[in-house]
């Protein structure tokens, strides 16, 4: 059985997923291998682990795996769809220095909804998770042969992230528009403050005797 753990290609460090499988990997012994995909945070002691994989690689190891455990972007959430998987989600979060924003994090609650996929809030959601694929290998797959999603869930997937997409973009340019607005109101404000005036110097002028 093979556990595969990718944290995609962000240039954040992903430690905590990282942590999470490779503790799990010391305590299911010879019961399963663990692959995890680390990116730039610390390689696994337990767990097999590789910085990277290349597109091919990845495939190669999604077509191989018994279940997939991924960040929450959009990529590879389709990746392993394509290859008969419902991904075990563990998003990025800004608040942990994982992301530069939250959008993993919406992204996962919206498809959860339609379950898509399976949200993994904590380590004990993800060990849990885990032991329920030892017991049933095939518990996390979309189908018992796997096969690539329809059209229509593909469109439907573009069209969230492209509605996803606007929605950021035009947060931040609300953020920015409100930003240059304090600026610009700073400024007049600082015009209206009258300069200092220089006290007035009187001259005394005297005849001469």
């Amino acid at each position: 059985m093979l556990v595969l753990v990718t944290v995609g290609t962000d240039h954040h460090a992903f430690d905590r997923l990282v942590r999470w499988a490779d503790e799990w990997a010391a305590t299911c012994a010879e019961a399963c291998e663990v692959l995890v995909q680390f990116g730039t945070a610390p390689a696994p002691t337990t767990a097999a682990g590789v910085d990277y994989l290349s597109h091919r690689e990845l495939q190669t190891a999604l077509q191989r795996a018994t279940v997939v455990v991924c960040h929450g972007g959009p990529a590879t959430i389709g990746e392993a769809w394509r290859a008969g998987h419902l991904p075990l989600v563990v998003p990025r979060q800004r608040r942990l220095g994982e992301h530069v924003d939250d959008h993993q994090l919406a992204f996962a609650s919206k498809l959860e909804q339609s379950g898509s996929l399976v949200y993994l809030r904590s380590e004990a959601e993800f060990r849990a998770a885990m032991e329920r694929v030892l017991a049933d290998p095939w518990a996390f797959r979309l189908q018992r042969r796997p096969s690539p999603p329809s059209e229509e869930a593909v469109g439907a997937l573009s069209r969230l992230i492209q509605t996803m997409l606007l929605e950021t973009r035009d947060m931040k340019a609300s953020e920015s528009a409100a930003r240059r607005r304090r600026i610009l109101s700073g400024w007049r404000a600082a015009r209206r403050v009258p300069a200092p005036r220089r006290p007035l110097q009187l001259s005394v002028w005297r005849s001469r005797p």
